[in-house]
């Protein structure tokens, strides 16, 4: 399994590690601040704890990239689901 860009940038940004646990994810380079992974702004769209109802289109409730903690307790799945062939 290869791990897209914004995949990689997640998961290095933050939690080191998160890239202990998927392969092929290269966290050697220069690492990303949460703050400066410019992929959780789409995400944050619906997936943010300022949202609720409707606002949020189906997102779970309790997966959230607004904030550092929230993303760190999603890193891993996001990954998945971002993942290329």
């Amino acid at each position: 399994m290869r791990i897209g860009l914004p995949a990689v940038g997640l998961m290095c940004a933050v939690s080191w590690s998160a890239c202990d646990s998927l392969p092929d994810v290269d966290c050697s380079g220069t690492v990303p601040a949460f703050e400066d992974v410019t992929a959780l702004e789409k995400c944050s769209s619906c997936h943010s704890s300022k949202l609720s109802g409707s606002a949020r289109r189906d997102a779970p409730k309790d997966v959230n990239f607004d904030t550092k903690s929230a993303a760190e307790h999603s890193a891993e799945d996001a990954a998945s689901e971002v993942t290329v062939a």
